[in-house]
């Protein structure tokens, strides 16, 4: 049965009485409205041979277009339609119509989704005078032939192909199946490689598809790609399928090792295993290590899969090694034709160790206690176990925390004591040392010397004096260790702010300006080390007041404008307390003797005061608080050994700040320092009269009394100097020469026997009378009788 699609041409360009035209219908007979009504002798010209089509099975086929044109004179309607007899072409056909310059436009479309095969028929274009298609115009209809042929492809259901192999194995084969079309045959497969490594893929080909397999044999751990290319004879194109081959590790090795070497590690905690593996697939049989660090030992450096990898720590190595830092290996393990494999050791040292001992602490003959300040004692199990003084296991030893221990030991003899703390692995830690001193005497003594001095520190190992001359802008150290006190060396500062000692008296610390810490010898006062601050930042101009530079136990210095610096490293600590508190607090603070207790007071320059703040290194935490009955600042100070007592203001405190009592000198005499003795049961106060004809006075106040019915602590007796170590009052005011009476610093030597006064006039060794002298510990205070001694 014939369909057609009918449109309307147009008529004669000489004949045409009327217009319209329309598009094409898939109606099957039924067309447009006429668009001629008169005219005669139509012609139809087809601009085609018979129609042919070729392409591949699944491709979208390309139409072909008829053009026919009408000419000559009609007197009736054309109709223009086409029908298909036939298979393989797409219906109705599609027909348009132009009726301005007399043409259609047939489009003969083959279908989509032909099976490969050869199809053919015939187009069949008409010209009909109505629009039934009753009656045709001469020559209607019109016949083209056409062929299809459409080309089989090939066919698989796999898209991709993931292949996988360890180091120097193969991978497992994969078929890939391949469907061929009829009549095609000689399956070929080519190969396309995405890098440079090339040569690992085979591919087998047979009737019904393709074998592929990997060789990972020159290949290191890693992804490759590439394309399989299948084409065949009689085939239309080719089949492109992408292959990627995951090549694993050959050696599986861990990648890290982690130990923390503390006191309790043993030898045997030091040494540790690993498993060396293949990687199914993989071809190596044996395998073999290095380590990159001598302290890193392989006991099994070889073997088969069956042996694992074995590391020890080497002590005589390790303990050449910085302890507190932490430390990496790398062990490389190899094994033939695959990728060699690192282990990476990471070591931390964190052995309990010494920094510094209160060298001080023991008096001859007299048990005592003795602060060991380092790090990583929470690392020992039991402490009293490890820590040893001279050999000899301390009576006790508490651990205060990780970086103080409290040794009480029985009495000793004069000399140097070793304190040391053991780990379970025998590696050597860093040594204390405490030093007894036996009582030394000293003749009164006085020595000229001119200049302002400030802040006198007392070296009771060296028996040197260190003095700062605000005038000469120096330092300079007065030695008595012959007997006889005598300058022994001096060095100028642009800008001396402070000196103290380092806490195992190896060096003198100085201060310079607001950033500058100087290592000085002990001897001639050159430099040993200079720490620069500068890049932390400066808050403050240096304001001597007079005291010394706050070193604590634990070597750390305290500096406002800075925070806790650490002298050896210049590493700082930032001092944990509300940053607004600082700018009302002193640019100074008070130490006790054992280094274990600060004082910050405020400076005295703000209004409302700021309390005082007090330091530990228990816990090292700055705590605040306010004095009982006065105000918040000193100037100047005086603390017994364990900063169990503090004299400032006159007044004598505890550390938790409450008052145990005041020390007042007589009416008309004026006080310039004041000092306490070890035990705090003594303080000597430097004081001159009113009159410049009195010699100065050492008053000696019983501060370890017990207060019942007074605040005042009762004064025993008083010292006559001699030899004024400062100019007096009157004569700096009648005189007007540059003359400072009340800046004379004191120091008591270390067995309590002796005064080292300080003035811009002299220096002055005083000796103490010894019913002046702080009874020693445990024996009964005696009751206080007032009396007088001369100096000499």
């Amino acid at each position: 049965m014939k369909k057609y699609v009918l449109l309307a041409l147009l008529c004669a360009l000489s004949a045409c009485g009327g217009g319209g035209g329309g598009g094409g219908s898939n109606d099957g007979g039924s067309g447009s409205a006429p668009v001629a009504k008169q005219g005669t002798g139509l012609q139809i010209n087809l601009n085609t041979a018979p129609l042919s089509f070729k392409f591949s099975e699944g491709s979208n086929p390309i139409p072909v277009v008829v053009n026919a044109t009408g000419s000559g004179e009609i007197n009736q309607d054309v109709y223009i339609g086409a029908s298909v007899t036939g298979a393989g072409v797409v219906t109705p056909v599609d027909v348009a119509v132009n009726p301005q310059d007399s043409s259609a436009r047939i489009m003969i479309r083959p279908q989509t989704g032909l099976a490969a095969g050869t199809y053919s028929g015939t187009v069949q274009v008409v010209a009909c005078t109505t629009k039934a298609c009753t009656q045709h115009h001469g020559g209607s209809p019109f016949n083209i032939p056409y062929k299809i042929a459409v080309m089989g492809t090939l066919k698989t259901n796999t898209g991709t192909v993931d292949l996988a192999s360890a180091e120097s194995g193969s991978s497992a084969a994969v078929r890939v199946p391949v469907t061929l079309p009829a009549g095609a045959d000689g399956l070929q497969a080519g190969i396309t490689y995405h890098s440079y490594q090339t040569g690992w893929l085979s591919a087998e080909t047979s009737t019904d598809g393709v074998k592929l397999q990997a060789s990972a044999a020159s290949l290191r751990a890693g992804t490759y790609k590439a394309s399989l290319a299948l084409s065949a004879n009689m085939a239309a194109g080719a089949l492109t399928i992408p292959v990627t081959l995951t090549v694993s590790d050959g050696l599986v090795v861990p990648a890290q090792s982690t130990l923390r070497f503390d006191s309790e590690t043993t030898a045997a905690a030091a040494s540790q295993s690993v498993p060396v593996n293949i990687a199914p697939g993989a071809t190596a049989t044996r395998w073999n290590a290095v380590s990159s660090q001598p302290w890193l030992r392989l006991d099994a450096a070889s073997g088969d899969f069956n042996t694992p990898l074995t590391w020890r720590i080497d002590a005589s190595s390790f303990a050449q090694l910085a302890n507190n830092a932490s430390y990496k290996a790398t062990v490389r393990v190899q094994a033939d034709g695959v990728t060699e494999r690192n282990l990476v050791v990471n070591v931390e040292k964190r052995l309990a160790q010494i920094k510094y001992t209160d060298l001080l602490a023991l008096t001859p003959g007299v048990a005592g206690e003795v602060l060991v300040f380092g790090s990583n004692f929470d690392t020992l199990a039991k402490p009293e176990d490890r820590v040893r003084v001279n050999g000899v296991a301390p009576l006790a030893v508490t651990r205060v925390n990780a970086g103080l221990l409290r040794l009480s030991l029985p009495a000793m003899e004069a000399g140097d004591h070793v304190v040391s703390v053991g780990n379970a692995a025998g590696l050597p830690s860093p040594t204390g040392t405490v030093t007894s001193l036996a009582p030394r005497s000293y003749g009164y003594q006085s020595v000229a010397a001119a200049g302002r001095k400030r802040q006198l520190v007392w070296d009771a190992v060296g028996q040197n004096a260190y003095v700062v001359n605000m005038d000469l802008k120096s330092v300079m150290r007065y030695s008595l260790s012959s007997g006889v006190l005598a300058l022994a060396a001096s060095r100028s500062f642009t800008a001396i702010d402070s000196i103290g000692l380092t806490p195992d008296r190896s060096a003198l610390l100085l201060k310079e300006g607001t950033s500058r810490l100087h290592h000085l010898a002990l001897s001639d006062l050159a430099t040993l080390k200079t720490i620069d601050l500068s890049a932390n930042g400066s808050c403050c101009t240096g304001s001597n007041k007079g005291q010394n530079l706050p070193v604590m136990g634990d070597g750390s210095v305290f500096m406002r404008d800075h925070g806790w610096v650490d002298p050896e490293s210049g590493a700082v600590r930032a001092l944990n307390i509300n940053t607004y508190n600082v700018g009302s607090l002193a640019d100074w603070a008070a130490v006790s003797g054992n280094g274990l207790r600060m004082l910050w007071p405020d400076s005295g320059l703000y209004s409302p005061h700021s309390p005082i703040y007090r330091y530990e290194l228990t816990d090292s935490v700055f705590q605040a608080i306010t004095p009982g009955n006065d105000g918040t600042y000193f100037y100047r100070y005086a603390v017994n050994r364990d900063g169990s007592r503090w004299l400032f203001n006159d007044r004598v405190y505890g550390f938790d700040l409450t008052v145990k009592g005041n020390v007042r000198v007589p009416d008309g005499w004026y006080g310039n320092w004041v000092v306490m003795s070890r035990s705090g049961a003594r303080s000597y106060y430097y004081a001159q009269s009113a009159s410049s004809t009195d010699k100065a006075r050492i008053y000696v106040f019983d501060t370890g009394a017990t207060l019942t019915s007074t605040l005042d602590f009762p004064v025993i007796g008083y010292i006559e100097v001699d030899d004024r170590p400062n100019c007096s009052q009157i004569m700096n005011s009648d005189s007007h020469q540059n003359c400072f009476p009340f800046e004379t610093g004191a120091t008591l030597t270390d067995d309590g026997q002796t005064l080292i006064l300080a003035g811009d006039r002299s220096m002055v060794v005083l000796p103490i009378p010894a019913e002046f002298r702080a009874p020693p510990p445990g024996a009964a205070t005696p009751a206080p009788v007032l009396m007088m001694q001369k100096s000499r």
